[in-house]
């Protein structure tokens, strides 16, 4: 039988971002005409530019063909993307082979998890973004004995 990890008992009982929505819905609940600029998750103001929607359906086009499809990605990205990261943003000031082109902030900080050992004590910034901290606390990285 498979044994719960025991550091999720020691998670916070609440995600930050649902409360954030809960005070924003009473809020506005008790005040509807309100102009609230909301700066919670997933509270986007703008769509997406054209070029990086039309590039996203050129890119799906050729995932549909055997000529375009690819496969797995690079594990640290795609060269043409590190390269241009390289050259437009640190102006050649690194090597394409320096840069790492991740799926986001939250699997990247579960694999550094990894890299620590069992009992390793961590330290936030307070305020932090509630992921950082929830996958320490799942890591057993908390110093808390609960």
């Amino acid at each position: 039988m498979v044994k719960r990890n025991p550091n999720f008992s020691k998670l916070a009982s609440s995600y930050l971002f649902v409360e954030i929505r809960n005070r924003k819905e009473a809020f506005m609940a008790a005040n509807p005409d309100a102009k609230l600029i909301a700066l919670g998750i997933g509270d986007t103001t703008e769509p997406l530019p054209a070029v990086i929607v039309e590039a996203v359906k050129a890119k799906a086009d050729a995932m549909g063909t055997r000529e375009g499809y690819q496969g797995y990605p690079e594990p640290y990205g795609e060269d043409d993307i590190r390269k241009h990261i390289a050259k437009e943003i640190y102006k050649d000031a690194v090597s394409f082979d320096e840069i790492f082109v991740s799926d986001g902030s939250k699997p990247d900080l579960a694999r550094f998890q990894f890299l620590s050992a069992a009992g390793s004590k961590i330290a936030v910034q307070d305020p932090v973004y509630p992921a950082y901290v929830d996958q320490s606390v799942i890591g057993g990285k908390t110093g808390l004995n609960k």
